[in-house]
């Protein structure tokens, strides 16, 4: 490239970054698959997961498969917060007495996550419903009475998608998407505020362990602003070998959510996988990710941009239409993986039905351990 196209090519660059610096991103929901690996999956994703990270993975799909599936997100400050709410249920009708009680949950954020999806595809096309919750709750003590707090980020997702083959084992893929989204930042609401007895209220009724706790953080819903809009992703990617996979992305490009725009993100990654048969009956699929994710996209530390996972996956052997052996219905699957610098884990296990635990972290501050935010999430869901 010629030193005159390369100042231009940047210029162009750095002009792209700065039209979005000040713009919301996308849909963050990512499948349990890509969770569990480190949030990887540009170039190993597959089904519902693959029309929010690589649409042009579509391809991997075969036949007609359906899937349900739900979970539930658990940060240990809100398991304190269920303990709190039992231990002293007796003070929530009093103000003065429940200040005097306040000190272990006293500005400590509580929050609940909770995700589901209703998906199907049949080949290389793929359409998917996701809804994507996040509530936060929180009380902090004022000079006469308890300050109540909430925040609400929840995406609503109907997707559409299509992979395309072209020669020489590449693929490419386009996904179109209508986003409903219900935003509250987190903030503490004080008795002048006109919303003060509508969340109060809420939070002073009797509460019934972590059921009740669900309860009350629903109220962040009814205080949410809320926007609609639409978005494209685009994806491309290419086998080599038998082993190697190279995927590239670019989210939300265009994606337009009540009239502005959204920030596009650029994505690549590479996936190592092997299958092996240790156990008769049994094929094993050793994974590995690398990802450089949200690469262009402004304000974005490089601790948030790479991303790596491993896996080990067990399918039931079948026979192929030419009678090779091959990887018929996943039974099992272990993941780890290194999001935003800190790990996660998963392990999934089923047939038709499906139960899975799920631990993941992320840095919703600026540097390392500034605000880590993790979840144990429990699933289940039906694949069939």
């Amino acid at each position: 490239m010629k030193p005159g196209s390369f100042r231009r090519l940047l210029s162009l660059t750095c002009l792209f970054s700065a039209a979005f610096a000040h713009a919301d991103q996308g849909p963050k929901w990512r499948s349990w698959h890509s969770q569990a690996q480190g949030h990887t999956g540009t170039a190993s994703s597959e089904g519902t997961g693959a029309l929010f990270l690589n649409p042009a993975l579509l391809h991997r799909n075969e036949g007609l498969a359906l899937q349900l599936y739900t979970d539930l997100g658990l940060n240990p400050v809100l398991i304190d917060y269920a303990d709190w709410a039992a231990d002293n249920a007796e003070y929530f009708g009093s103000i003065d007495s429940l200040l005097n009680h306040i000190e272990p949950v006293d500005n400590k954020w509580a929050p609940f996550a909770q995700s589901m999806v209703i998906g199907a595809s049949y080949d290389e096309y793929s359409l998917a419903f996701v809804a994507d919750l996040r509530y936060d709750l929180a009380l902090s003590r004022a000079v006469l009475t308890p300050v109540p707090g909430v925040g609400a980020s929840s995406d609503f997702v109907f997707a559409l998608g299509r992979s395309f083959a072209l020669p020489q084992d590449y693929q490419v893929g386009v996904t179109a998407r209508y986003l409903y989204r219900a935003t509250l930042p987190r903030q503490l609401i004080g008795i002048t505020d006109p919303r003060f007895y509508k969340v109060y209220n809420t939070l002073k009724q009797e509460t019934d362990g972590l059921t009740g706790i669900f309860e009350k953080l629903s109220v962040a819903g009814d205080l949410t602003d809320n926007e609609q809009g639409f978005g494209l992703n685009l994806g491309a990617s290419h086998d080599v070998g038998d082993h190697w996979t190279f995927g590239a992305s670019i989210l939300d490009f265009p994606a337009i959510l009540d009239g502005e725009f959204l920030k596009p993100q650029l994505n690549f990654g590479m996936n190592y996988h092997l299958d092996t048969r240790a156990l008769d009956g049994l094929v094993t699929r050793l994974n590995g990710d690398f990802d450089w994710q949200n690469y262009l996209l402004p304000g974005t530390p490089w601790f948030k941009q790479f991303k790596a996972g491993i896996g080990v996956r067990g399918f039931l052997e079948t026979k192929g239409a030419n009678g090779k052996s091959e990887a018929g219905r996943e039974v099992a699957l272990l993941g780890l993986g290194l999001n935003d610098g800190y790990p996660s884990f998963g392990v999934r296990f089923g047939y038709f039905l499906y139960l899975s635990y799920l631990y993941t972290t992320e840095e919703t501050g600026t540097y390392p351990g500034q605000r880590p935010l993790s979840f144990h999430k429990i699933a289940i869901d039906v694949a069939i």
